[in-house]
Formats: C-alpha cells, sequence, structure tokens
C-alpha cells in the first residue's frame, strides 16, 4: 500500500495510566451575594469563570477569580466561595476523580485555586460540555466524559505540575513499592523532563 502521508504512533506517555471518572457537569448563574460553604469537599471541581467575581477560601488558601480564571477545588478541605459585588455570578464546571498510578492528580499537581486559562481553549470545550449535559444526545455520557477530560487535560498545559509535584508522587510510590516498580520508579525519576517511552522503561527494569 502507498501513501502520501503516514505517521502512525501508540502513545507512549505516563499519562496513558491515567485514569478519570466525570461525576457531574454544571452550567449556573446565581443570586447577587451567592454563598456556599462545606465542611469538606467531596470531590475535586474544575470551574471556568464567565462573569462575574468569586471569592474562594479552601483551607489555610483564599484568592479571588474572575471572568476567564480556571478555579480547582480539591476534595477534602473545607470550602467557602463567595460573589462579593451583589452581581450574578456565572460559571460552567464539572465535578470528577483523576489518579495516575493510584496517586490523586490533583493532589500531587498542587495548582492553586485560580489561574487564567491563557489558551483560550478551555471556554468552548466547557460550554460545549453544558451543551451536551442539557442536550441529552446520543452517547451523550460518553461525549461527557470525554469532553471534560480534554478539559482536565488542556489545565494541566495552562499550569503544569512543577518538578516538586512529581518527586512527591515518586516518594509516595517508592514507599508503597519495591522491586522491578521500585526501579521503574527510579528510571522515570531520572529522566521526568523527557517524555515517557515505555519500551525503554522495560528495557531499563528489565521486563
Amino acid at each position: 500500500m502507498l501513501w502520501i502521508r503516514s505517521h502512525i504512533a501508540a502513545p507512549q506517555d505516563i499519562w496513558t495510566q491515567a485514569v478519570f471518572r466525570l461525576h457531574f457537569a454544571f452550567d449556573v448563574l446565581t443570586v447577587p451575594h451567592w454563598r456556599y460553604s462545606l465542611p469538606v469537599q467531596p470531590q475535586d471541581e474544575l470551574w471556568i469563570i464567565r462573569s462575574g467575581r468569586c471569592e474562594i477560601q479552601q483551607g489555610k488558601r483564599s484568592a479571588t477569580a474572575q471572568s476567564g480564571d480556571l478555579v480547582v477545588l480539591r476534595a477534602g478541605e473545607p470550602r467557602l466561595t463567595i460573589e462579593p459585588d451583589g452581581q450574578p455570578l456565572e460559571l460552567l464546571g464539572f465535578g470528577f476523580s483523576a489518579t495516575l498510578l493510584n496517586l490523586d492528580i490533583v493532589q500531587i499537581w498542587q495548582p492553586p485555586l485560580c489561574f487564567h486559562d491563557s489558551s483560550t481553549h478551555i471556554a468552548p470545550l466547557m460550554q460545549e460540555l453544558a451543551r451536551e449535559n442539557l442536550q441529552e444526545s446520543p452517547a451523550y455520557g460518553l461525549q461527557m466524559q470525554a469532553l471534560a477530560q480534554q478539559i482536565f487535560a488542556r489545565a494541566l498545559r495552562v499550569h503544569p505540575p512543577g518538578e516538586a509535584c512529581w518527586q512527591t508522587a515518586l516518594a509516595r510510590l517508592r514507599a508503597a513499592q519495591d522491586g522491578a516498580i521500585g526501579e521503574a520508579l527510579r528510571y522515570i525519576e531520572a529522566h521526568f523532563q523527557q517524555p515517557l517511552d515505555l519500551e525503554k522503561l522495560s528495557r531499563a527494569v528489565h521486563l
């Protein structure tokens, strides 16, 4: 068979081992002076502010998010969110869980409470997620899961995990594992700035 162009490759990145689950999605327009608090945030959440401002507190952290900002709430911490200006607040978002090698990705990522969507790609994806949630077209649950996972991946690119995040993750994994898995972790730690090639990793640990 002749090809004009051919580039075929299976992804070899460690992120192929990630497990993502969408729990719910929401499109919210709040009343002025909206206030919502929880003693413990039950799941991770990712929002984008469409209009208005929101003051956010989680544990000892606090921030003010405005239009175009992404908000990441971590599970397991107290949560207080307030609209401070006496204006409606419009936001899109979803609740989710995500793990990598059995570690909670948001816990090792340690993102700030809010940061700006410099990519401009996330807002249209959030809007499409909200439309799917309303229309309930065939396979809408599968499409919503795919969109939410893509949004989460985009957020990771906008604010990438730093070296300290990976060192923390590797330390946690190393404490629980030994043998070939321990060798694999040491290899990943030594090459964390490079794309992870699973074939090279297997050779390095003699698998």
